[in-house]
């Protein structure tokens, strides 16, 4: 048998002392920096640091959460931080493997001042993008230089062969380096089904914030007039946030909303400044500003939104969204079963119904405005089917293309689903009032009539 060096394995064992006491200083250091970077995400840094400040990292993570939730800005951060060697690859924007590949081997080892075009990296396969990892990659050290690989975006790997993702989740295992691919997705890993057999990665959820949270970060974010209280700004900012949160939590969104009655509330062509204003002033002076920014959450037009009138053309906004004649339908039905009780349905959409007879009165003006700043409320896809061929005069058979309409108005956000089971999902409605007349109004369809009113 061959002897070893006692000289060296005590040198080695003292090298990884060092080495690990090195890495815990490094992981404290660098969770204070981003505790201020990244307010709000102390518990997910806090995962993330552990997994990736290892002797040797985990072969791939993958990290979901709903939009705007801080997932990249994290992990760009952190690797900005710890100054690993890593590559960030936009799965929208690359959008084959082959442009993949060049983009990871350009980060990786191009010099940075060098443009991706003249880069000197080609490959058409893995194969040879392993073969290239390798033979760039600096593997004669005794702790190998981790290397991290971003793929942001990545529930478009879903549409290439099935055996890319198997292998790029096994990119370590292939080059025998410390290298970790990190995927981000607003999707859970549930969803990523494939026949070819895929390695489980370590799964990390990024939770939404929650309202008190999102209201710390509008305070650090948006521009406060200086010559405002900050009680008083603080005040302004839970009157948005008790009006949108209601139908959206979206930190992009929200800050715009704040941003825009902002600039509202400090017009110089009104007449009360914002530093004279109490909070019930101000109320009243930002609920229509209020009222046109939630008609528009998810929609904005460009120059629309902060050059238009306060009070926004919903009928113009309607017919810019170019809706299918029957997906309007399914949209009505929708506002309906949000907006009506469960137990008004036979009085409202069954013709012989017993003894009490259909009332399909105009509602009054301030009943209709209570409805639009109310709370939907959540309904099933049977009773949505049932309102919506109630509503329908054409004869519409039950088909995929139908049940299909009602994913397309949940990726355009005209629907809210409240959770991801197929079989009991339930679903809210996210459009006003006016917007859904307006809706009405171009298939010849008279909402107010079929509104519920206990008059």
């Amino acid at each position: 048998m061959m002897e070893v060096d006692s000289k060296f394995v005590f040198y080695n064992r003292k090298t990884i002392l060092l080495n690990m006491q090195h890495r815990q200083k490094l992981k404290v250091l660098v969770k204070d920096k981003l505790s201020s970077t990244n307010p709000c995400r102390e518990s997910e840094i806090d995962t993330l640091m552990g997994l990736l400040v290892m002797h040797y990292m985990p072969s791939s993570i993958f990290i979901y959460g709903h939009t705007a939730t801080g997932k990249t800005h994290t992990v760009k951060n952190i690797l900005q931080e710890l100054n690993y060697a890593n590559a960030y690859v936009n799965c929208i924007e690359c959008y084959s493997p082959k442009l993949m590949y060049q983009q990871i081997l350009h980060d990786l080892f191009d010099d940075p001042e060098q443009s991706i075009l003249d880069s000197i990296f080609t490959c058409d396969n893995m194969m040879d993008f392993v073969t290239h990892l390798e033979q760039n990659a600096s593997c004669e050290r005794i702790f190998k230089e981790p290397y991290v690989i971003v793929f942001d975006n990545c529930e478009n790997l879903r549409n290439m062969d099935g055996t890319f993702l198997s292998a790029v989740l096994r990119l370590q295992e292939f080059t025998k380096l410390n290298l970790c691919v990190i995927l981000i997705a607003g999707i859970s890993w549930d969803k990523f089904y494939s026949k070819v057999n895929c390695e489980v990665p370590i799964i990390v959820h990024f939770r939404q914030y929650t309202k008190d949270e999102l209201l710390e970060l509008l305070l650090l974010d948006v521009n406060a007039d200086p010559r405002i209280p900050r009680h008083l700004y603080r005040a302004f900012l839970q009157l948005v946030l008790a009006v949108c949160c209601r139908y959206c939590c979206s930190l992009v969104e929200l800050r715009h909303v704040a941003r825009t009655t902002y600039r509202k509330l400090c017009d110089p062509a009104e007449e009360c400044a914002p530093e004279s204003l109490d909070v019930k002033k101000m109320w009243v002076k930002i609920k229509p500003h209020l009222e046109a920014s939630v008609n528009k959450l998810y929609m904005r037009a460009a120059g629309e939104w902060d050059s238009g009138p306060a009070r926004c053309d919903q009928n113009q906004l309607a017919v810019s969204l170019n809706l299918p004649y029957f997906t309007k339908y399914m949209l009505i039905a929708a506002y309906l079963a949000s907006y009506n009780p469960a137990a008004s349905d036979k009085r409202m959409f069954v013709k012989h119904h017993g003894k009490e007879r259909k009332r399909l009165q105009r509602p009054r003006k301030g009943s209709a405005i209570g409805r639009n700043l109310r709370q939907p409320d959540s309904f099933t896809s049977d009773r949505l089917l049932a309102i919506y061929y109630s509503i329908v005069e054409d004869k519409v058979g039950l088909s995929t293309a139908l049940l299909a309409q009602i994913s397309t108005l949940v990726k355009l956000r005209l629907l809210i689903q409240d959770n991801e089971d197929c079989l009991t999902s339930t679903y809210r409605c996210a459009v006003s009032l006016d917007f859904i007349t307006a809706i009405g109004r171009n298939v010849d369809f008279n909402v107010l009539k079929y509104l519920y009113s206990k008059d």
